[in-house]
């Protein structure tokens, strides 16, 4: 029983050191990605967003030049801007599980999500989020 103890410690820190230096990996990719995105500010995208797409609910976005924080359901959002194209990254947790890349066109925002990190083609599908009257 007392070296079962000592062993057992060691799992759940090796364990809990594989499960950090995921998350830092996952945070690292998404500062690099949203970093290699950001550009000019064409637009505003500040305000509240209801998505088309079931599943993802409404949101509300604030914007300081070309960056972007808020939320979308049940995710915080962080993100930049290139013009007029978001690329945004959907987090819970620390954990970056989804990106996106949409382009604004009056008041809608569409394009693609990914549940890669950073965002592929490979595994995307569409999101549109439509401007709610504030």
């Amino acid at each position: 029983m007392k070296m079962i103890l000592p062993v057992l410690a060691v799992c759940v820190l090796l364990g809990a050191c594989s499960t950090a230096e995921k998350y830092a990996a996952n945070q690292a990719a998404t500062e690099s990605w949203l970093g290699s995105k950001k550009g000019s500010t064409e637009t505003r995208i500040d305000g509240a967003w209801d998505a088309i797409d079931s599943g993802w609910g409404t949101g509300r976005f604030a914007q300081s030049g070309n960056k972007i924080t808020g939320a979308l359901g049940n995710y915080t959002a962080k993100g930049v801007l290139n013009g007029s194209t978001v690329y945004l990254a959907f987090e819970s947790g620390g954990w970056t599980y989804y990106t996106a890349t949409l382009k604004k066109r009056g008041d809608t925002l569409g394009g693609f999500y990914s549940s890669s990190v950073p965002f592929s083609t490979s595994d995307q599908s569409a999101l549109t989020l439509r401007r709610v009257a504030d």
